[in-house]
């Protein structure tokens, strides 16, 4: 999914439902690992987590999920392994 600014309530809103519709696809689907990939943009990246562990929470065996991010200010790619 591709956004804009999520600086406004509303905005991280919309985009957490997103983001909620996506990996419930996903789960639904049989997905035994979740990655959030090539996220610039740390609400983005919070507004997704925050998706996955509601779906967790509410009615989804929690899985692994792999984050990949890119970040300006050590121009360099890290990846974490959340579990």
């Amino acid at each position: 999914m591709l956004s804009g600014s999520v600086s406004s309530p509303s905005a991280f809103d919309e985009l957490a439902e997103a983001y909620t519709e996506q990996v419930r696809g996903l789960l639904d689907g049989g997905a035994d690992i979740i990655m959030v990939e090539t996220i610039f943009d740390t609400a983005n990246a919070k507004a997704a987590l925050f998706a996955i562990d509601k779906l967790f929470e509410e009615c989804y065996e929690p899985r692994p999920i792999f984050v990949s991010m890119n970040s300006v200010f050590c121009q360099y790619l890290a990846s974490i392994f959340l579990s």
